[in-house]
């Protein structure tokens, strides 16, 4: 219906056919390099407290966990997206 001349915007037509929804890699990723990196807080603050070079320690932890981290995020998106395309 129109107001005033001006019509009401028209929808765009619905498709039959469902839509397939993707997980969003990037928060898969950015999750798991988060974990990775509060495991190696929980490693620093843990086990290796009596370490002779905490800091070092704590680099060397957190750049190989986040990195793990995110490798392993990212093949728990792969999964899911393989589960949800079956």
């Amino acid at each position: 219906p129109s107001i005033r001349g001006v019509s009401a915007p028209q929808q765009p037509p619905q498709s039959s056919r469902p839509r397939r929804r993707r997980p969003r890699y990037l928060a898969f990723l950015v999750t798991g390099a988060l974990v990775g990196l509060v495991a190696a807080v929980v490693l620093i603050i843990g086990p290796a407290r009596n370490v002779a070079d905490p800091p070092r320690l704590f680099a060397y932890l957190a750049a190989m966990l986040t990195g793990l981290g995110s490798l392993l995020g990212g093949v728990v998106a792969v999964v899911v997206e393989g589960r949800r395309s079956r």
